[in-house]
């Protein structure tokens, strides 16, 4: 008897704990579409004559962020990427004062025949001087089954970020790398690239619930083929648009649009470019639900995250109430 109450008291407690926990969740969903692409399926040197603006990319990521206290978090995702392809991480977020830093391990499932399975860390720091500047970097890293690990690490991701504050707005600086390898039937080495290089103007004002993020820069995609010494690469100038608007303070919803105004081809596809009047884009839309704000319930709300994803210019964090200025962009990057 004294066993069985045991028991149930303990199970009482699992639930309680766990009731405690989702009512506190934050969770949020991305999704993105881009057609500025080289298909990274392909194994083999492309042999079009031009681009064909019809490879879609579809991707995203979903997550959910459970605070851990005051000053921390953790946070669980899962990223489609466009260069990195599918991963999954879990890692514990801490800010406090001038600094935030989140670490935790990384996974790749199911991304190519040759590794079918990845484990690596991410990790990011953000130094910031709340009003006047801020600098933030991101590295992701990762080591495959020992049979892969002659060539290389499968996924890779590195994001530098500073920028400054001016009135109604923060001007920065992104640098993106992301590489992702794999082998061919042979076993010789294919490896995607993604350099981006970019300057946003992320704009705001008190009392207002929405945010704007301007970007322009310039971006290039490339694809080796170690098996014939050849490289496809695509290179592009891009603007962008980026809108962030607290709904209220449970919902937040944000959308972005870039566009390439011109395309080339280098390396291989010199001169094999999309035609000069094709539509070259990208597009995202997202939403984020604080769930402890949507029962009107007094949990703790967990910080803001401290990566991005991934996915063309940086995202445009909105406070936590509509009449505070944002955070500094973060050391992530959309494709």
């Amino acid at each position: 008897m004294r066993i069985a109450k045991l028991a149930r008291s303990i199970a009482a407690l699992t639930i309680l704990a766990a009731a405690q926990a989702a009512g506190a969740i934050e969770i949020g969903l991305d999704t993105d579409a881009t057609n500025v692409n080289i298909p990274w399926s392909r194994q083999t040197p492309m042999s079009v004559d031009k681009l064909p603006t019809d490879y879609y990319f579809w991707g995203g990521d979903a997550w959910a962020s459970v605070p851990l206290g005051e000053d921390a978090s953790i946070r669980l995702a899962y990223e489609r990427d466009i260069v990195l392809r599918n991963t999954i991480s879990s890692t514990v977020q801490f800010e406090r004062g001038i600094a935030q830093i989140s670490a935790g391990p990384i996974f790749g499932l199911f991304n190519s025949d040759s590794c079918s399975f990845s484990a690596g860390m991410t990790a990011s720091i953000r130094l910031q001087w709340p009003g006047v500047a801020y600098v933030s970097a991101r590295s992701d890293g990762g080591t495959a089954i020992a049979s892969f690990q002659d060539k290389a690490a499968p996924q890779e991701r590195a994001v530098l970020s500073a920028g400054f504050y001016v009135p109604h707005a923060i001007v920065s600086g992104v640098v993106t790398i992301k590489r992702f390898n794999e082998l061919d039937g042979d076993g010789e080495l294919v490896s995607d690239l993604l350099k981006r290089y970019e300057m946003t103007v992320d704009v705001f004002k008190k009392n207002v619930p929405y945010t704007t993020l301007l970007s322009i820069g310039y971006e290039q995609r490339s694809k080796r083929y170690d098996a014939a010494s050849e490289t496809d690469s695509l290179g592009s100038i891009f603007l962008g648009f980026d809108a962030t608007m607290q709904v209220d303070k449970a919902l937040t919803l944000k959308g972005g649009f870039s566009s390439s105004a011109y395309v080339f081809g280098l390396d291989a596809m010199s001169g094999r470019g999309p035609g000069s009047s094709a539509f070259m884009f990208a597009l995202d839309f997202g939403v984020a639900v604080d769930v402890s704000r949507l029962r009107g319930s007094p949990q703790t709300r967990a910080p803001e995250r401290a990566e991005g994803a991934e996915t063309a210019a940086p995202e445009a964090t909105a406070a936590a109430e509509p009449s505070a200025a944002p955070a500094a962009p973060e050391a992530g990057a959309k494709d």
